[in-house]
């Protein structure tokens, strides 16, 4: 089982791109809600069925384990703070001290 490591990015407010989990193909959407001042993610099937949509990125907790889909990602999904202090990404931090970090699936 490997960990890898997501790319993200803070200098946009709204992104989506491709990445292959577990040998399937997903498209991760990433949103900053200004008005809740949160990241959000939404997770669509290679063929744009919505899987999951529009969860916190919540600092250090697994984003998918609460969820009951056969389409979603089968490892587990984090968004790590690098600093230790167990803070939630802004707007600024979303790459930089917080990382998203994909574990795949045991086999």
């Amino acid at each position: 089982m490997a960990v890898i490591q997501l790319k993200i990015r803070s200098d946009f407010d709204n992104y989506r791109y491709r990445v292959d989990l577990d040998n399937t193909t997903y498209v991760f959407s990433f949103k900053w809600n200004t008005r809740s001042e949160r990241w959000q993610i939404t997770i669509y099937a290679s063929d744009g069925e919505t899987v999951l949509i529009s969860v916190p990125l919540t600092a250090n907790a697994d984003l998918l384990t609460r969820f009951r889909d056969k389409n979603l990602p089968k490892g587990r999904l984090f968004c790590i703070d690098t600093t230790g202090q167990w803070l939630e990404p802004t707007n600024e931090s979303l790459g930089e001290t917080h990382l998203l970090i994909y574990e795949e699936a045991g086999t």
